[in-house]
Parts: C-alpha cells; sequence; structure tokens
C-alpha cells in the first residue's frame, strides 16, 4: 500500500490507522518538567536582560526583548531568543563578561560557557568526520571559534599562559581553524 499522494506528500493509509505518540516516541513528555523548564529558560532570559539594561542602559530594543520573554509561552522559541542574547553578551567588556558570568552561575549553577558546551557537540561530530559538508556546519565552526577566542580574551592575563584550559582552547582552535580551510 502507498501511502504517498499524487503530489509525493505523505497520505494516511486507508485504514485510517492511529499511530499513538507513546508508541512511537516511547512516551509523551511530563507537561510538569515542560513548564519547569520554560520557567527556567524565562528567569534566565529576565536575568540576562536585567543585567544589559543594568549595564548597557534602558533601550527600546532590550524592553522589547523583555516584552517578547514575558509573553512567550513555547518552549521551543527559547533556543533562537538565548542565541540572540548571547549576541548581546558578545558586546559587553571583559569585566562586564565575567560579572555576568559569576551571576548565571551563582543563581542558575552554570555560567557562559555551558552555552557553548552545546555547540561544541555539534562540532566535535564535525571534526570527528574531517570535513565540514555544508554552509551551516562552516557557519556552526566560524561561531564557534568566535565564541571560543571571545573566552579566551576575557581570560585574566595568568590564567591565559599558565592553565591546561588556554593551551586546550589554543590547539583546538588550530585544529578548527585547519578545518575551515579544508572546505570547499
Amino acid at each position: 500500500m502507498e501511502n504517498r499522494d499524487g503530489f509525493g506528500r505523505w497520505s494516511l493509509p486507508d485504514q485510517r490507522e492511529q499511530v499513538v505518540p507513546q508508541q512511537v516516541l516511547g512516551g509523551l513528555p511530563d507537561a510538569g518538567k515542560m513548564e519547569e523548564n520554560l520557567l527556567y529558560r524565562k528567569k534566565w532570559c529576565r536575568t540576562v536582560l536585567g543585567f544589559l539594561i543594568d549595564k548597557l542602559g534602558k533601550s527600546q530594543g532590550l524592553e522589547i526583548f523583555l516584552q517578547v520573554v514575558d509573553e512567550q509561552h513555547h518552549l521551543a522559541h527559547f533556543d533562537s531568543i538565548e542565541k540572540d542574547l548571547m549576541e548581546w553578551i558578545k558586546v559587553l567588556s571583559a569585566v562586564d563578561f565575567t560579572e555576568i558570568d559569576i551571576l548565571l552561575i551563582a543563581q542558575f549553577g552554570r555560567g557562559l560557557l555551558s552555552k557553548l558546551e552545546r555547540k561544541s557537540g555539534e562540532v566535535e561530530l564535525i571534526k570527528g568526520r574531517g570535513e565540514i559538508a555544508t554552509d551551516d556546519e562552516y557557519r556552526l565552526i566560524l561561531s564557534y571559534i568566535d565564541e571560543k577566542t571571545r573566552l579566551l580574551e576575557r581570560m585574566p592575563p595568568s590564567e591565559k599562559t599558565s592553565t591546561e584550559k588556554s593551551q586546550t582552547y589554543k590547539r583546538e582552535l588550530n585544529a578548527l581553524y585547519a578545518l575551515l580551510l579544508t572546505y570547499k
């Protein structure tokens, strides 16, 4: 039995068989956990926005952003909201960057580095493959390099020269630059 209509789109089988999401997905997400995650991410965004408003001053853009966060009820939209906030954070001075990182660690147990570590998994897959396959992967690597470089620049001078973390960052950046050069 074919499950496509004449235009190549999937259509329902003739028997109108219903697929139970629990069978397909191994269970539905817990509504309580979803709500908890939504509230956590809203609080994180409000904390960052409050800090940015304190440091950069009130602006119409930040005020609108705050309103969007308050009115947002869909968890999926917070990925792009947090990505936009990370772009705002990039313009902060090294002192302000350190201050917001400490604030986030104190309130949420994780700082800005944890956001970068999420990208790290995707980057590791590309590195493991040894080649960049798409323009999106190329942009992901560039963005990751930019964020790692900013973290390295914001390290205190004593840490830049002496810590293993600094040396690891430098080795990783060199490997990523070499990977970028292989993209056609």
